[in-house]
């Protein structure tokens, strides 16, 4: 196995064996959800070390099989969150990091230049939203 030399550091672990890991991994995961902590310890390193890996230049199949991890773990939680298999409130939990949300937002621009009326403008959308 070949090692790299980072730039004033010591020599890296990544090699094509990682990516092959990688991939075995993603397609025999052994976790109920498959995940980036999971793949780290499938790879025996860990998720800083995944994450730095995946952003070095010329690594592109490395990123690529981190995303697909992402969206398997995405697609696992929200079918195994649909039918019950997954408790409800993990479920949430994770398709948050997918952009989940269970709130609406709102903006809201005043541009009334006067504060009395700035005031009062304020207090009628706040009395409308907690009516």
């Amino acid at each position: 196995m070949s090692k790299e030399k980072n730039k004033g550091g010591r020599p890296t672990d990544y090699s094509e064996e990682m990516v092959r890991k990688a991939i075995e991994y993603l397609e025999n995961c052994p976790d109920a959800l498959p995940s980036v902590v999971g793949l780290a310890i499938h790879l025996g390193t860990t998720t800083k070390t995944v994450y730095n890996w995946s952003k070095v230049e010329g690594r592109e199949g490395f990123l690529h099989t981190l995303d697909k991890i992402n969206d398997a773990q995405h697609n696992t939680a929200l079918n195994k969150g649909l039918t019950g298999d997954f408790n409800a409130t993990i479920t949430k939990l994770v398709l948050a990091n997918h952009g989940y949300h269970d709130k609406s937002e709102s903006d809201i621009t005043i541009k009334e230049k006067d504060p009395a009326k700035r005031k009062s403008r304020i207090q009628e959308l706040l009395s409308k939203t907690q009516s």
